[in-house]
């Protein structure tokens, strides 16, 4: 009732609470609300499936639904709550991924077209949606760019249409942006042999960054290449002075590599 009839403080609170319960009561009640309660009380209904996870996987197919909301808070919070649910099967997940790509096409929102593009990634299904997530990456919003170019690297097995965003996105002028894109590139490991000197140029020159983060990242992205970054060798040892302990850590990685 309180999901219904609170505040904002009481939403909240009472949301917290049913987490710790049994997911088959919660579950199911949480399902009715997204159908039939008031916005507040559905955004929340999909805040509390988010954080049940898996527990709540029965409630994907109507937080798929709920993508259609005509809050934007509600598909939003949808969105995130469906990539932490996920699917019972590959062609579920699929599914799901469509939807979510065409949301991430289509939607004015940019905070539901950037929770879109990091849904994607969380759903491991045999399919891929590089090309939305590639055109997601140009994105005139920074926080879609930072979550698609989060999600190529997680979602692409073919490397090229995602290097050609992620190399960029490097030299975005959005820092959180350009930290997705080393931590992206990162674990793609390997398969950046395939553009190793333009990547590797904009990988060196991201060890620059004033942004520990995308230094730190970039210098384990050099590090999965190991003979092949050779190149960036100077780079990574000045980077040994850095005054980011993790930066420091993670270019002595690099060159043990």
């Amino acid at each position: 009732s309180h999901l219904v009839d609170g505040d904002a403080r009481t939403l909240s609170a009472a949301g917290e609470a049913l987490v710790g319960h049994d997911p088959a009561l919660v579950g199911p009640r949480m399902v009715y609300l997204l159908g039939d309660g008031p916005p507040s009380a559905r955004r929340e209904a999909a805040a509390v499936l988010r954080a049940m996870g898996s527990d709540a996987r029965q409630a994907s197919p109507a937080l798929a639904a709920a993508l259609g909301d005509d809050s934007p808070a509600v598909r939003r919070e949808a969105a995130v709550a469906l990539g932490c649910t996920g699917g019972n099967s590959i062609e579920e997940m699929w599914g799901y991924v469509q939807v979510l790509s065409r949301l991430l096409a289509r939607d004015a929102d940019p905070e539901v077209r950037s929770e879109a593009a990091w849904a994607i990634g969380q759903l491991e299904c045999g399919q891929r949606p590089v090309g939305v997530l590639t055109d997601a990456a140009r994105d005139v919003d920074p926080r879609v760019r930072l979550h698609a170019a989060a999600a190529l690297g997680l979602v692409t097995r073919d490397v090229e249409p995602a290097l050609a965003v992620l190399g960029p996105a490097l030299s975005d002028p959005d820092a959180r942006t350009r930290v997705e894109a080393a931590v992206a590139l990162a674990s793609m490991g390997w398969q950046l042999s395939h553009a190793r000197d333009a990547i590797g140029r904009a990988l060196g020159g991201a060890l620059a960054d004033r942004n520990g983060k995308v230094r730190r990242y970039a210098a384990l992205a050099l590090g999965h290449w190991g003979w092949d970054a050779q190149d960036t060798v100077p780079a990574l040892r000045a980077v040994l002075g850095d005054g980011d302990g993790a930066v420091r850590w993670a270019a002595a990685t690099a060159l043990c590599r």
